[in-house]
């Protein structure tokens, strides 16, 4: 049993079993101990505070799954540790409806766990420059979760090629296949999340996650009122991007059409391949190295 105690915070338990007593498992439990308490300031910083007394990672079950202040961990891994540690925001304190809603759930739950990942990831670099061995490490105890959310995508166009993707308006219990809801739930609604820093800003995004947080909290929010505070917020209307992403299975695709010279001019034509319509960045290099950015 073990015990990390977070000045003016919670108290976070971690209780496992060594049965073997090996003691890379005794290690292994540690390093979660103690990641779990570097994180969590990042956590309360970026997704809201944790109002509770205490949280336990407790050693159990098939993989892992979240409770209210508590999860059920088939192992040590840090990435499965900061997944359903976060559940406590999306599950927990906004009560969302993951059988109407899981892309809310697990998606915004996926988003932050790779957030708090690459957090972790740089502290552990910045408070240890000279341990040449950390970053293979790091990667280990993460049970080789990605730092950001390329993974996502990568798994998330797998889906949209195999034919199988269904909206994620789909009741849970609805879909047609148990792939289409896992990839779609928690990659596709990851990449919601990601998308949205794209159409508004990061910063603008992050303050939507904060407000989300403050005024949904413990009132069981729906997709539109997701929406509607994120447009409130960004000063941007988005009910296209939900209705798009959420309610259809379009995909964005863009390319260059074409290229030519017009009076001594170069002109580009770009090419809708997707239906789905998104704003579009187009970077272009001259010559000589200079670079121009476009936005449309």
């Amino acid at each position: 049993h073990l015990v990390r105690r977070i000045p003016n915070g919670p108290v976070l338990h971690v209780v496992y079993k060594n049965q073997n007593n090996d003691p890379r498992q005794d290690t292994l439990w540690n390093t979660l101990a103690d990641a779990a308490a570097l994180v969590l300031p990042y956590m309360e910083k970026t997704f809201g505070n944790y109002p509770y007394k205490q949280y336990s990672f407790v050693h159990g079950g098939d993989g892992g799954m979240e409770y209210p202040m508590a999860t059920l961990l088939s192992g040590p891994g840090l990435g499965g540790a900061f997944h359903e540690w976060m559940h406590s925001w999306y599950q927990g304190m906004l009560g969302t409806n993951e059988s109407m809603y899981a892309w809310m759930d697990e998606g915004f739950t996926s988003y932050a766990e790779h957030r708090v990942t690459a957090y972790y990831r740089r502290e552990m670099l910045r408070l240890h420059p000279d341990d040449k061995g950390l970053e293979g490490q790091v990667e280990e105890d993460r049970t080789k979760l990605p730092i950001d959310h390329t993974q996502a995508y990568q798994i998330y166009f797998g889906l949209v090629k195999s034919g199988l993707e269904e909206p994620l308006t789909t009741h849970a219990d609805h879909f047609n296949t148990n792939y289409a809801y896992d990839i779609g739930s928690y990659f596709k609604g990851e990449i919601f999340m990601d998308q949205l820093g794209y159409i508004v800003g990061d910063s603008v995004r992050d303050r939507i996650l904060h407000e989300y947080y403050r005024e949904w909290r413990f009132k069981h929010p729906n997709a539109n009122d997701f929406i509607r505070l994120a447009e409130k917020v960004s000063g941007v209307k988005l009910d296209w991007y939900k209705e798009y992403w959420i309610g259809t299975t379009k995909t964005i695709d863009y390319g260059i059409d074409s290229l030519w010279e017009d009076g001594g001019k170069t002109r580009i034509r770009l090419r809708k391949v997707g239906y789905m319509p998104m704003p579009i960045d187009v970077l272009v290099q001259y010559k000589d190295g200079s670079k121009e950015l476009a936005y449309i």
